[in-house]
């Protein structure tokens, strides 16, 4: 017999988010600087708009609790904690739908004493999303310790690396460490944060230098057929018809493959030029749903195409335009999948 399934992706959007997951430091983990940067990965249908953190020396978070509020990024700098604490947190995600549940409660030792520092104390990246060229820039690690100690270097955030993954203080009091960034296939506008962790092999001490990367435009840009690479071509529009109105329903946008692309990024706006933006987004599929867009509302659109060389040039634009007078009940989208 066959059961059908069916599910209206629109409404799952207007909801509160799912639950953060703490990801850094490890839980457990020693050595953890003073000044901690606390990281996060969240993902769902329904995004966070911002993210509430809390952290405490009493394991279950109660008493004296210290609270951050409207975090925009998915990572905390919580500065000063006391010299060789056990130190307890948790993250929930806000949207204007709700809150999430508060994550697990996740545990970290700061070190009775800082054994290794960086100089700078943080990275700061701004790169055009089509951008092929990695930036580079040097951190100087080094510790004021008589040692002979190994130490390891790692990153978070898979949209960098660092160089070398690991040495020891035995001949040098300092090294250096490249730290290279990519933009190529993250979303336009957003402001990523990752971190490079530097630790001693005993455990004794580490430091997480914070790195932050902002994609900008495409040097390119435009709204035609000009920049982007030259390799990759924007994918042809499809649905809906340039210039139809009257929908009483958020519409699929749906385009056509382009050769060579992994996935897309859409674009949603208020006018043609695309300075009020209300939908910018990357999906690996050639068509999306915008969630909660406005009635009465003429919106513009389009996609360009994204693989590891390089992002194309933005489609042709098109727009369409939603009733003002649209029935909720009766314009709801559902997709109908079938199990056999």
């Amino acid at each position: 017999d066959a059961m059908s399934f069916v599910t209206n992706y629109a409404e799952l959007t207007k909801q509160s988010p799912e639950v953060p997951v703490p990801t850094y430091p490890a839980n457990g983990a020693t050595g953890v600087s003073v000044d901690a940067v606390l990281m996060w990965e969240h993902d769902g249908i329904a995004s966070a708009d911002t993210y509430d953190l809390e952290w405490s020396l009493i394991g279950s978070l109660t008493g004296s609790v210290h609270k951050v509020s409207g975090i925009g990024a998915k990572a905390c700098n919580i500065a000063g904690l006391p010299i060789g604490a056990t130190v307890y947190w948790h993250v929930k995600a806000v949207n204007a739908y709700g809150n999430s549940a508060w994550s697990a409660v996740k545990s970290f030792v700061t070190t009775a004493d800082t054994l290794i520092y960086s100089d700078p104390e943080e990275l700061t990246f701004s790169m055009a999303a089509d951008d092929a060229t990695p930036d580079k820039k040097s951190l100087t690690v080094f510790t004021g310790q008589d040692m002979s100690e190994e130490w390891t270097v790692t990153v978070n955030g898979d949209w960098m690396t660092a160089t070398p993954a690991s040495g020891t203080f035995a001949d040098a009091k300092v090294f250096t460490v490249e730290v290279s960034v990519s933009p190529l296939g993250l979303i336009v506008g957003e402001n990523y944060v990752g971190a490079v962790v530097v630790a001693l092999a005993s455990g004794s001490s580490q430091i997480a230098i914070p790195v932050y990367l902002k994609v900008t435009e495409p040097v390119g840009g435009g709204d035609g057929g000009d920049g982007g690479s030259t390799d990759l071509l924007p994918p042809s529009l499809v649905s809906p018809a340039d210039g139809q109105g009257g929908l009483d329903m958020e519409p699929y946008l749906i385009w056509s493959a382009a050769t060579n692309a992994t996935s897309y990024v859409v674009q949603v706006g208020r006018d043609s030029a695309f300075t009020m933006i209300s939908v910018n987004y990357e999906v690996t599929a050639t068509q999306y749903l915008p969630p909660a867009l406005e009635k009465g509302v003429t919106y513009y659109w389009r996609v360009k195409s994204i693989n590891s060389g390089g992002v194309s040039a933005w489609s042709t634009t098109r727009w369409f335009a939603l009733n003002p007078q649209g029935d909720d009940a009766a314009s709801k989208c559902f997709l109908e999948v079938l199990f056999d």
